[in-house]
């Protein structure tokens, strides 16, 4: 594993990588690249730019000084780049740094630097991954985050999930890797697989799927999409004056009770409550929002251990330290199977905070 250890995720990085695998006599050959799908020549070079390719000149001039090389190395320099541009992992890393307060000893930096790991290398992308990388340190690991069967292949996601955005945007994010990707999220129709399209059918109560369909699959009654985007209009203009409730009511007559809209509007409308100080209404649209969140993005995923983070606070802020208590250890659990303990330290801090808080209320005869 070679690390480019910069306090920002810079092009440099790569260029310096390089030349640490040539200091340690590593052949590239052992990472995987879709070079056939590449522009190999220098003159025709997306990845590198100019400026770029100034900077690859001058440490390649100083490179060949030092060791007496010979300058034709340069293609095969520019190849090593490439592959590490495909094959790098933004390695996140936190500092930690002595306070007056427990809470405030972790500082996290987001990515610290790139790192290279020819084992992971060969994890295929997929936008509905089974597995996740995380970092302790510089080193790497990958976590599993549904159940394998034996022989399946692990997949890591390279950026963006099918759940998080639009085929169309995944594709545009992906092409820095030139390869097209056929995933299941993508071989779907997105219609089929898009939360937000989960509409309720106003005859049958059944919910369909394509906003192109022009009848109910249920019950055959023809669909008047031209209502539904009026209200859909009605709503929406609910949601910019803040009024979550209405928007939830009108969601509700034309949305399938698990669609994403709906779950945004039960989230704001938990943060309305809580502002107010009304912390039992917000622990009770929290609760429907994390229902939507599991629903679409699955029960281990980071969205989900975002809302049970969320869930946590409400949950002591209304005094239920009972329920608080079972869902911090789910928090945890949770964070620690998706590596995000390694990530956001703060959030395991404040959990354990909560947790002897209630341990203390216990002892006090609270509970």
């Amino acid at each position: 594993m070679f690390v480019c250890a910069f306090p920002e995720f810079q092009d440099d990085a790569r260029v310096l990588s390089a030349l640490q695998l040539w200091k340690y006599h590593v052949s590239s050959s052992s990472f995987v690249c879709n070079l056939e799908q590449m522009q190999l020549c220098d003159n025709d070079c997306d990845l590198l730019d100019d400026a770029f390719d100034e900077s690859v000149d001058h440490l390649l001039r100083l490179f060949a000084f030092a060791t007496h090389q010979n300058r034709k190395m340069k293609p095969q320099f520019r190849r090593c780049i490439r592959k590490i541009h495909c094959n790098n992992f933004g390695i996140h890393h936190t500092l930690h740094r002595p306070g007056a307060q427990a809470t405030s000893k972790y500082v996290d930096i987001g990515v610290l630097g790139i790192g290279v790991y020819p084992s992971a290398s060969k994890l295929n992308h997929s936008c509905v991954p089974n597995a996740l990388a995380s970092f302790s340190g510089k080193e790497i690991i990958i976590r599993v985050v549904r159940p394998v069967s034996p022989g399946e292949q692990l997949y890591v996601s390279y950026g963006p999930l099918a759940a998080n955005s639009l085929k169309a945007k995944r594709a545009e994010a992906l092409s820095i890797y030139s390869f097209t990707c056929q995933c299941p999220g993508c071989q779907l129709d997105p219609s089929i697989h898009s939360y937000d399209r989960l509409y309720l059918c106003q005859q049958c109560q059944e919910f369909k799927y394509c906003i192109e369909e022009k009848s109910c699959r249920h019950c055959k009654a023809e669909i008047d999409w031209d209502a539904v985007s009026r209200k859909k209009e009605v709503a929406e203009n609910f949601q910019q004056e803040q009024n979550w409730k209405m928007a939830i009511q009108t969601y509700k007559t034309i949305y399938h009770d698990r669609a994403l809209p709906l779950g945004v509007c039960y989230d704001k409308l938990a943060q309305q409550y809580h502002e107010s100080g009304q912390h039992e209404r917000a622990v009770k649209y929290s609760l429907l929002s994390m229902q939507v969140v599991e629903y679409a993005y699955g029960r281990c995923s980071w969205e989900a251990a975002e809302e049970l983070m969320k869930l946590v606070g409400l949950l002591m802020m209304a005094h239920q330290f009972k329920q608080a208590y079972v869902v911090i250890h789910e928090c945890k659990d949770l964070y620690q199977k998706l590596g995000m303990n390694e990530t956001r330290p703060l959030d395991i801090v404040e959990l354990e905070g909560a947790l002897v808080m209630i341990n203390d209320i216990k002892l006090g005869g609270g509970l």
